[in-house]
């Protein structure tokens, strides 16, 4: 009986190839991370998006993505530590935000948000929890901290700009990229997820000793106008147990 249990326990065994995901190494957070999105994409139900009797494409949300990209932008998001992570998920939900305008309540509005994972593949709130890998306690954490703490349209207008420019001229990482010793240095990017990548180089020279000890960097102490800066404009926007640290008063 205990044979039979282990036997049926086993995860399937998935090739990288058939699935074009060749870029990545065997190892056992990607094998996971597969088989855990397999089982996700199987059940028709994770998909909660609304369908019309005369709707031709019945595909879920996450089937029009496609496993290979939803693979690799998950993939992705799991690298990030979890301030870094959130920031991204406060980023997105600002884009994703729509405002009830016509509400005769001028105190308190109505916030939703149009779930997507570009502009042509919407996304319902489960399969964008699960692209992320949060919950649904920390989203309506990271949807109240937002409408409690709004920014400026101009600030929103100014970030726009800031992420279409540097994706257009710098292209966007992609990390935990499959890399070998051979490749140390190099860094693979694309203009949008999922996207054709290129290769950059970053070092001149990659016949360094990796394990042995980096020249170290001298600290350049801020001058007192970047001091001031970072205490009259920077610091309301600080969180307030980091203000004497990051922006001290000069």
């Amino acid at each position: 009986m205990s044979e039979q249990l282990t036997v049926n326990t086993l995860k399937p065994v998935y090739n990288l190839v058939e699935l074009e995901l060749d870029d990545y190494e065997e190892i056992e957070l990607v094998l996971d991370t597969i088989h855990d999105l397999k089982l996700f994409f199987e059940t028709f139900t994770n998909c909660t998006c609304r369908r019309t009797p005369k709707q031709r494409d019945l595909r879920t949300c996450f089937e029009k993505v496609g496993f290979k990209c939803f693979f690799e932008r998950h993939f992705e998001l799991k690298a990030l530590e979890e301030h870094e992570l959130e920031l991204f998920i406060k980023l997105q939900l600002l884009s994703f935000e729509i405002t009830d305008e016509k509400s005769d309540n001028k105190t308190f509005k109505k916030y939703t948000y149009k779930f997507n994972y570009n502009n042509s593949l919407p996304l319902c709130k489960l399969a964008y929890l699960k692209l992320c890998g949060i919950n649904s306690y920390l989203l309506y954490t990271l949807q109240s901290y937002l409408q409690l703490n709004r920014l400026t349209n101009m600030f929103m207008e100014i970030l726009d700009q800031f992420l279409i420019q540097y994706g257009t001229i710098n292209r966007f990482p992609s990390p935990l990229r499959y890399q070998d010793d051979s490749e140390i240095g190099k860094v693979y990017a694309s203009k949008k997820s999922g996207g054709e990548e290129i290769s950059f180089q970053l070092l001149h020279d990659n016949t360094f000793n990796k394990n042995g000890k980096l020249d170290t960097i001298s600290m350049v102490q801020l001058s007192d106008d970047h001091k001031k800066y970072l205490y009259t404009r920077i610091r309301q926007h600080i969180d307030d147990p980091y203000k004497d640290i990051l922006c001290p008063q000069p």
